[in-house]
């Protein structure tokens, strides 16, 4: 019990030592323990609870009471009118009554729980507090790499529409960035709601909105639980833990309870005191003084059967707190296991996921490259991106969920305080504009879709227009003007060695310029018509076909 007040002060102090920066965690949580209504709610229980005490504690002390008062009388006489008076004290000391004394055990147990549920509470409020501002960062990195997969892909979508329209790639090309595209605004609309909820849930613990929030460094330190033995810290949890601690003094109240209720027809003896005095102005102007001390017995012998009742009652209570009890301290030592575990594999978990990102951002560069070279296509260019950022994603979630545990273990041991969060509240640096982020307009995706979409029917169109007017004029033309492009290089070194390893098919390689590049593409020429062409890419072979090559006119 003196180390529960030791945190009780503790958390009190701590208020008025820690930083006061607003957008920190040890600000917010500063605000969340003048607003949280949960922890007010655990302090007024607790505060109500101590006042049972001396309520139990008065059957046990002596009962005084005065008594008095002062008449008029009327009587047949010489004299009709006179007054008279009286006055009484009564003391009551109790000797013996078993049921009251076990009542007051029952409150002294009944305030040792409310003394574990408040300082659960407090401790609990530290792990809601920083569970849900690290939830809150966690929804805007993934926001942050939802909008720079939005970027890239973009980039991507708005190059192959600029290669569709020079004759680069077939329209596929640009249909899949499109789709691609489209996914990734989708996922935008969902991670910009789910800040705004993660706000919403700091909010109701501090009652305070948020610009901005202190961010977490680039690698937060990672730090194993000492001890580093799990059953070491399930053994601290089970002698310390709040929760174990005021479950158990409430099924000792139930266990006085039955004794109390037992009592209830047992004797009870008192010590009585009285004095009294009395005096009449009649005639005789007399007065009595009177008092006597002794003792008062009183024994319920039958009571209907309502203390054996009750008695019965009590017993079944008693079993019920002994059972949750067992609950309780199987779900902490689960609990306790758990989040222990959850450190270790979060602690491999993260130092995975740094090296993932290393492999991806690789990756990324290694298809890139192949698709200049015409190797990859551009939906391998898109997925090794998604997968970049989904593994940055991953590795964000994976830190939180870290830190998250580390606070989960010390509040299930019991050993949480305001000095653990000041530590973690050093690992932030850095400012995330929170609110400027949920509240970015989400028509902007779709205009930068709608936009996208009309350049693409824009092509589209000048296609069409361009395929129109050479019909019209298909009788001035040159015949045999459809090739079929088999593959597209910026290296005229690549694209000749491409075209040399199929001898028996004639490519030839032509060249264009696209925004003051060169590109050199491989061809199979000699087509009369595009249909004649379209045929002819069925009769490629394989390796050909699967790069997708399609029908373009020569000029």
């Amino acid at each position: 019990m003196k180390k529960l007040i030791q945190t009780l002060l503790s958390l009190s102090l701590g208020f008025f030592i820690v930083s006061s920066q607003a957008t920190s965690l040890v600000g917010v949580y500063r605000q969340a323990i003048k607003n949280d209504p949960t922890f007010k709610e655990a302090y007024a229980t607790w505060m109500s609870a101590r006042e049972n005490v001396p309520i139990a504690r008065a059957n046990l002390l002596p009962d005084i009471t005065i008594t008095g008062g002062l008449l008029r009388n009327y009587a047949t006489g010489a004299t009709q009118y006179y007054n008279s008076g009286a006055f009484g004290l009564t003391i009551t000391q109790p000797i013996f009554n078993f049921a009251a004394w076990k009542n007051y055990s029952q409150a002294k147990a009944s305030v040792r729980a409310s003394a574990a549920t408040y300082a659960y509470a407090a401790q609990d409020l530290m792990f809601r507090t920083a569970s849900a501002y690290f939830q809150v960062l966690a929804a805007y990195d993934n926001l942050r790499y939802t909008l720079a997969n939005k970027k890239a892909v973009h980039r991507q979508l708005v190059t192959a529409q600029q290669q569709f329209h020079v004759g680069l790639i077939a329209i596929t090309g640009v249909y899949d960035a499109q789709a691609q595209y489209d996914a990734v605004v989708a996922q935008e609309i969902s991670d910009r709601n789910s800040l705004n909820d993660r706000l919403e849930d700091l909010r109701a613990i501090t009652g305070n909105y948020y610009v901005a929030l202190s961010s977490l460094i680039k690698q937060a330190p990672l730090i194993t639980p000492k001890p580093a033995d799990i059953d070491a810290w399930v053994k601290i949890a089970e002698q310390q833990n709040y929760e174990l601690q005021a479950q158990e003094n409430t099924m000792l109240a139930a266990k006085e309870n039955i004794m109390e209720q037992a009592a209830a027809s047992w004797p009870t003896l008192n010590a009585v005191g009285n004095y009294a005095r009395t005096y009449y102005h009649d005639y005789t102007s007399s007065n009595a003084t009177s008092g006597n001390l002794g003792v008062s017995l009183n024994f319920p012998i039958i009571q209907g059967g309502a203390a054996l009742a009750k008695t019965k009652q009590a017993r079944f209570d008693y079993l019920n707190a002994a059972a949750t009890l067992e609950y309780q301290h199987r779900t902490v030592v689960d609990q306790t296991r758990q989040a222990y575990l959850g450190i270790v594999s979060g602690i491999s978990k993260v130092q995975a996921d740094v090296q993932l990102i290393r492999s991806k951002q690789k990756q990324v560069e290694s298809t890139q490259a192949g698709y200049t070279v015409g190797t990859r296509t551009m939906v391998d260019v898109l997925n090794a991106l998604s997968q970049l950022y989904q593994a940055q994603q991953q590795y964000s979630v994976d830190q939180y969920t870290y830190i998250i545990n580390l606070i989960q273990l010390k509040e299930l041991a019991g050993t949480l305080s305001d000095t653990d969060l000041a530590q973690i509240n050093g690992w932030l640096q850095g400012t995330m504009n929170v609110k400027q982020a949920a509240a970015e307009p989400k028509t902007t995706a779709n205009k930068t879709t709608s936009s996208t979409k009309t350049k693409t029917t824009s092509h589209k169109t000048s296609a069409a227009k361009t395929k129109t007017v050479s019909s019209s004029s298909k009788k001035a033309t040159q015949a045999n003007n459809y090739a079929i492009q088999v593959f597209a290089s910026s290296s005229q070194h690549t694209a000749n060695w491409f075209a040399k390893q199929y001898p028996a098919l004639h490519l030839q390689v032509i060249h264009s310029t696209v925004r003051g590049k060169t590109w050199y593409k491989v061809i199979q020429p000699g087509f009369a018509s595009h249909a004649q062409a379209q045929t002819a890419i069925q009769k490629l072979p394989q390796d050909l076909r699967s790069q997708s090559p399609w029908v373009i006119k020569i000029p």
